[in-house]
């Protein structure tokens, strides 16, 4: 439930039952996303977020989303000694109900850091809701349960620093103090990142060996789930027939957003050489060459790597006089990629690096409605990337084509791509 709104600072409260959950460890990462501003949170921002494409698994009960998440960093500064005051505020309360005081736990408060660390972002993600898209009782998940039977509760609230003002805000707020006093819990772990608080209460013996309070700036991850990655890739639409290929290729690291300000993915972009060679490069791991440098890439390009790798593993080479048909130390990184070149590029790839046969008896490309379009020096690579399910076709009115000479979107590249490392090159 939403508290009133004064000064900036809102509330929610929520609770559940008995439930159980496994356990893994909760780490911090590397920063590889900018996170959403922190500051005060309006009450009208908070939204919940439909994620039922992705489906509920049926055995979990926790609001687990069956769908891959993305991994990003959000980083903030914990506040744990202050955030540990806040036990003496909650048995004050519960002592003038005649309710038992709680124990702080050490476990419970690891998963109130990673709360907190996940509504700092702020906007949408100010939620019990995580940005995975499950429940918030699925933190659970992150940290090294000593019993898995449990009850639990949460309470979130964002912005201050002072443990007084988040307790006032609390305790003047019924669905709040409800889960203070509650004789259900018998534990709880509290968290302050960047202003933000949680609270996570909880039932059972979880862990109460004494640990040093964390403070200071950390690095945490946060998973996205697919029906939140729109809010940070303005032109990412979860469902769509590219998203989950593109929530592969971004995990692996394989491609990234455009580092322009827009952090747009640029979907429906066309691709270009050098990009595609940086791609390539990335799912060969990077591997590190001494070779000519092209004229037209300067050593200290962000694809340059990429393009030297590319062109001495014989993958992508540079371009030829169209009258002599001489090399030329030319690569073109800007220029566009169609998609039968990128047929060619990705069946190098495979046969070069993992040996992969690339033949094929011309059948299937044969049946595609525009198969005498494609250029001679494709159609053996385009007849096999249609063989290994590497490409299909694109769809106009209706029809698949295989418009050779259309430009390779960076979404259909993040598919076919995709599915070359999952698929074929197992």
């Amino acid at each position: 439930m939403i508290s009133s709104l004064r000064k900036g600072i809102v509330a929610f409260a929520t609770f559940a039952l008995l439930s159980t959950i496994p356990a893994v460890a909760w780490a911090d990462g590397t920063i590889n996303a900018e996170p959403a501003a922190n500051g005060a949170l309006q009450a009208d921002q908070v939204a919940t977020w439909d994620c039922s494409d992705g489906g509920i698994a049926p055995e979990s009960v926790y609001g687990r989303v069956d769908k891959p998440t993305v991994t990003f960093v959000t980083e903030g500064t914990f506040y744990q000694d202050t955030a540990r005051n806040m036990l003496d505020y909650i048995n004050k309360a519960r002592g003038a109900v005649g309710a038992a005081p709680l124990t702080w736990s050490y476990e419970l408060e690891v998963c109130a850091m990673q709360r907190a660390a996940e509504i700092s972002i702020g906007g949408d993600f100010f939620s019990h809701t995580r940005p995975s898209g499950d429940t918030c009782y699925t933190v659970v998940d992150d940290v090294m349960l000593s019993n898995p039977y449990y009850a639990l509760g949460e309470n979130i609230l964002g912005t201050t620093y002072d443990v007084a003002t988040a307790n006032s805000w609390w305790t003047n707020s019924p669905g709040h103090y409800a889960n203070m006093i509650n004789e259900n819990f018998n534990m709880v772990g509290v968290a302050c990142f960047n202003g933000y608080w949680v609270e996570f209460f909880g039932y059972q013996p979880f862990e109460t060996t004494e640990q040093d309070a964390v403070n200071g700036t950390y690095n945490v991850n946060l998973e996205m789930g697919q029906c939140n990655l729109g809010l940070f890739f303005p032109d990412f639409e979860a469902g769509e027939w590219y998203a989950d290929t593109m929530v592969y290729m971004l995990n692996n690291g394989l491609i990234t957003g455009y580092n322009d300000g827009t952090h747009r993915l640029g979907v429906y972009d066309s691709i270009k050489r050098g990009d595609v060679a940086m791609i390539l490069w990335r799912m060969a791991g990077k591997p590190d060459v001494s070779v000519e440098q092209f004229y037209d890439v300067p050593s200290d390009s962000y694809y340059s790597a990429a393009i030297n790798w590319a062109r001495a593993a014989g993958i992508i080479g540079g371009y030829t006089d169209p009258v002599y048909g001489t090399p030329l130390n030319l690569f073109g990184p800007e220029d566009y990629v169609t998609r039968e070149q990128f047929a060619v590029m990705i069946a190098k790839y495979a046969n070069i690096l993992w040996g992969v046969d690339v033949s094929s008896d011309g059948t299937k490309l044969a049946s595609m409605p525009d198969a005498s379009t494609v250029s001679p020096w494709a159609r053996a690579s385009l007849a096999w990337a249609l063989d290994a399910g590497v490409m299909d076709g694109r769809e106009i009115d209706g029809t698949r084509y295989l418009d050779p000479q259309g430009s390779a979107w960076r979404s259909a590249v993040g598919k076919m791509t995709a599915t070359l490392e999952r698929d074929v090159l197992q």
